[in-house]
């Protein structure tokens, strides 16, 4: 696909397809490369399933955004066909340069879309392939189909994380020259160990946490991706394997499982030990108040969650999967355990739990790296030569 033959005085017409209205990882991530964009260079846009508050956060942006009535998380054969109506009806009309399409849905349709509507340069972004460690073979081989033929139909495919890029390029899913690897980033104005020093105290002061307690924090949403319903019975093992330590987890977040989640510490009788503080916007300090952050999630593209512990300087405990892999080093910035088991996951939060010295020494590391590697404004840039380059 060529660039478009444009005037040097007018901006280029970008339009990101989103599914979710929430504030999620690529939610946040979009917003925080629109904060970036010189807007004499950008008129932005997105397309997306439904309003909300990602749809508020676009709007105080000065950005465009289109509800397509038709976009439905499921698959459904009649609502898909109309989406892909409804936006390479938009893609046409609006005459854009640039789609760039989010999510495993979204970037089949918006690819679709972008390629029948004429749109001169597609980018998709992979957050996380549609199948994963844990997925049914059908599932991977029918999906693995699916996202070659959409690689096909676009200028540059973006993985958040190297092992997902190599593996797919492999496999001929994507081609090598199609791929490029850019990292998630965090503002690090606010994610850094300066302002977590400020936020600490005044945090576990609104949480309600005593001088002698061990805090867990979970950042994420309550859902089978992040796999929460581990998240007692791991606190559980931690008391019976560390019983001097006095640990409070911190539940930042909410989703189908809260209610599980709330049926299973009752059960285990150390609700007063676990704070779910539902969805929070101040998730710096939520990790501010916690000594340790954990994610024992089933699978990953590049999680912010660990992203933004790292650069407040915050050791973490995961889940060993794709994406996880990539933000932690293991034993140096936090620990990697099997995933969906609970006494390993206690044992690593205890051994950092237990000892000041290694949280003090993971945590430097662990800022240290992130501000190497994660810098919102690094990222904006990489893309940005992504964009220069497709447009010409």
């Amino acid at each position: 696909m060529g660039a478009p033959n444009r005037k040097r005085n007018t901006r280029w017409k970008v339009c990101h397809v989103h599914l979710l209205p929430i504030m999620s990882g690529p939610q946040h991530s979009t917003i925080e490369l629109f904060k970036q964009l010189p807007p004499e260079n950008y008129e932005l846009s997105v397309a997306m399933a439904a309003p909300g508050e990602f749809q508020m956060r676009l709007e105080a942006l000065g950005v465009r955004v289109h509800c397509c009535q038709h976009l439905v998380r499921g698959i459904s054969p009649l609502y898909d066909a109309r989406s892909l109506v409804e936006l390479t009806r938009l893609f046409r009309r609006e005459a854009y340069d640039l789609v760039h399409t989010h999510s495993s849905k979204t970037g089949v349709l918006g690819r679709v879309a972008a390629r029948l509507a004429g749109v001169p340069a597609i980018v998709h972004h992979v957050r996380g392939f549609a199948f994963h460690e844990f997925s049914a073979t059908l599932t991977r081989i029918g999906f693995s189909a699916i996202e070659a033929l959409g690689a096909r139909l676009c200028d540059r495919v973006i993985f958040v994380n190297n092992e997902e890029r190599i593996w797919a390029a492999q496999k001929g899913i994507v081609p090598e020259k199609r791929g490029c690897t850019i990292y998630n980033g965090a503002d690090l104005d606010i994610y850094c160990p300066a302002e977590r020093h400020r936020l600490r105290n005044r945090a576990r002061v609104e949480f309600e946490l005593a001088e002698g307690h061990s805090v867990i924090a979970f950042v994420g949403r309550l859902w089978d991706q992040k796999h929460p319903q581990v998240l007692v019975p791991t606190l559980v093992e931690l008391i019976r394997q560390f019983p001097h330590l006095d640990p409070v987890l911190l539940i930042a977040g909410d989703g189908p499982l809260q209610e599980e989640i709330m049926r299973i510490s009752r059960a285990s009788g150390i609700e007063e030990r676990v704070r779910l503080l539902g969805w929070r916007n101040d998730v710096p300090a939520v990790m501010s108040a916690a000594d340790v952050l954990y994610l024992p999630s089933l699978w990953e593209g590049l999680p912010r969650t660990l992203i933004e512990a790292a650069c407040l300087g915050i050791p973490a405990v995961a889940a060993d999967v794709k994406g996880n892999r990539e933000v932690i080093v293991d034993r140096e910035t936090g620990f990697l355990v099997p995933p969906k088991e609970a006494a390993s996951a206690a044992s690593a939060l205890g051994e950092i739990l237990n000892s000041p010295q290694t949280q003090s020494t993971m945590g430097l590391a662990a800022s240290e790296r992130g501000r190497l590697l994660y810098d919102a404004r690094q990222t904006a840039r990489t893309i940005e030569r992504v964009y220069s380059e497709l447009l010409g």
